[in-house]
């Protein structure tokens, strides 16, 4: 998960921690019309850490976040948070 800055995580994070056994932050940076960046990850972690979440990695290199996702040993993994971060990770040519 990643977060564009100024999103209000306090809200979206109880919604997502209950479903989740496992959680990376982690950033984006875009130019996309306007210049966007990412809240800070370690922020996210320690509010997925608050609300139970047993393991909670930070990775702020997306690409290695993603990495990280796949060798996951979940069978079900979930990428989310912004349409940014997603937009960049599918832009990643080494999709399997």
């Amino acid at each position: 998960i990643g977060l564009k800055e100024g999103k209000d995580y306090k809200e979206i994070v109880p919604l997502l921690a209950p479903f989740a056994s496992r959680v990376i932050t982690t950033t984006f940076k875009t130019l996309q019309d306007l210049p966007v960046a990412s809240m800070d990850p370690e922020i996210l972690a320690e509010a997925f850490r608050a609300q139970g979440v047993a393991s909670v990695e930070n990775i702020p290199d997306n690409q290695s976040a993603f990495q990280a996702l796949l060798a996951a040993p979940e069978a079900v993994c979930v990428i989310t948070g912004s349409f940014y971060l997603l937009g960049q990770i599918r832009n990643n040519e080494d999709i399997v």
